[in-house]
């Protein structure tokens, strides 16, 4: 590794930050090359529908795991919630899935069950390395996992000359945790982290509803993201459905910067906050690289937004697409411009207070995606479409600074860390 040029290094944090999605994006690309056309549809949506129920999962008890491993950073910690997430949040996931299965068909209930525990304990797995700040080897077990699933993937096809969704949801757990397996292997023969001899138990009661509620109300928070499309869709039609993909798409790649500029003070800001003890500074130097990222990048990308809709997409009404681009890219800045705030509320301990803020969000949302339904008029208000983003906008700046006063608190300090 010190043969690696230092930028690259430096850089780390933030390509591992990215590898999640960008890799998720690349299973939903490279699986529709082998599986039947009949089958496109019920695959993407059963896969999208493991990202939904890893956020409950896998995010929350990866967020938990920071907080523990402030006090404990062994290897033990790491084991103890693992084992929960996949006892606990497994318990909670299959529930959800089989209450799931009386609404939508889920033709690969058991394969697409095993991805979601899989891909959990991989989350909880990429925490406790983003902690031990061990970005050289999260990145090794990024790669290694991508490569396993195009060799199983190319493997059976040459085998067999066909792929259905329930072997790829398989492939793609047995990658998971086959990596994950070789990289906590290597990093204990290289640095000697073994268990101790302490009985391998779950997490205490409070940590897994802790857990649980992270996770809740992490998918109440994307749970916006993946209704906005749909929402798109149906009030502005197929023009601003199209713009919505390509303007989304670009915006989002982008979110994995500030989380890696968080990721590498993750072990830092979890043992302030165990310390409650605020370090101005620190905490000033992570916000202030996150509003460079944003002041920088945001403005870039909509220009490029702009000249890549004018040169290769038909569009009719020009105008209305920029502006639909500047509310949808206010939208996402807005998020992203929390990021801090948003991790340092669940460490703090107000977890509950961010579940029910968010859970009121996604209601909001839902409500405004089913009105139309209900008043058929409202389908000609074409407005709202503009209006939601630069609306939820404003939400995020208010949540932002409502997370600071509850930041705050926690601290013992009278004024906003505004």
């Amino acid at each position: 590794m010190a043969l690696l040029p230092s930028f690259f290094l430096r850089s780390l944090p933030i390509i591992t930050a990215a590898t999640p999605g960008a890799f998720r994006i690349f299973v939903i690309t490279f699986s529709m090359f082998f599986i039947a056309s009949e089958e496109v549809v019920a695959f993407s949506t059963q896969y999208t529908l493991a990202a939904f129920f890893v956020m409950i999962c896998g995010i929350g008890f990866s967020t938990i795991l920071v907080k523990g491993m402030a006090k404990e950073s062994s290897v033990n910690t790491f084991l103890s919630y693992s084992l929960s997430s996949v006892v606990v949040g497994g318990a909670v996931s299959l529930v959800a899935l089989l209450l799931v299965s009386w609404f939508l068909i889920i033709p690969d209930f058991f394969s697409l069950f095993f991805l979601v525990i899989s891909t959990s304990v991989y989350q909880v797995f990429r925490n406790y390395l983003i902690f031990k700040k061990d970005f050289y080897r999260l990145l090794v077990n990024d790669i290694l996992i991508g490569f396993l699933f195009v060799a199983c993937m190319l493997g059976a096809y040459v085998y067999q000359d066909k792929i259905d969704s329930s072997a790829i949801f398989t492939f793609l757990s047995f990658s998971y945790l086959a990596s994950l397996c070789v990289v906590f292997f290597w990093r204990y023969y290289q640095s000697y982290e073994a268990p101790s001899e302490g009985s391998l138990a779950l997490i205490s009661k409070d940590k897994m509803v802790s857990s649980l509620v992270v996770g809740l109300s992490n998918a109440a928070s994307g749970g916006v993201s993946f209704i906005l499309p749909s929402f798109f869709a149906a009030l502005g039609g197929d023009e601003i459905a199209i713009v919505a993909s390509i303007a989304a798409l670009v915006f989002s790649s982008i979110s994995a910067v500030p989380r890696g500029v968080i990721n590498n003070g993750t072990a830092a800001l979890s043992k302030m906050i165990l310390a409650k003890h605020f370090d101005s500074q620190f905490i000033f130097s992570l916000r202030h690289k996150v509003k460079v990222i944003i002041a920088t990048l945001f403005p870039s990308l909509t220009l490029f937004i702009f000249v890549y809709l004018y040169v290769f997409v038909e569009i009719n009404d020009f105008l209305a697409s920029v502006v639909f681009v500047v509310a949808l890219g206010f939208y996402i800045a807005t998020a992203q411009f929390g990021v801090v705030e948003s991790v340092m509320i669940n460490l703090c301990g107000y977890e509950r207070q961010a579940f029910y803020f968010n859970l009121i969000i996604f209601l909001g949302v839902m409500m405004v995606f089913i009105l139309p339904n209900l008043f058929p008029a409202m389908q000609d208000v074409s407005f709202i479409v503009y209006l939601l983003p630069v609306l939820l906008g404003g939400i995020n700046i208010f949540r932002m600074l409502w997370y600071r006063q509850l930041v705050s608190r926690y601290f013992g300090i009278e004024k906003s860390l505004g």
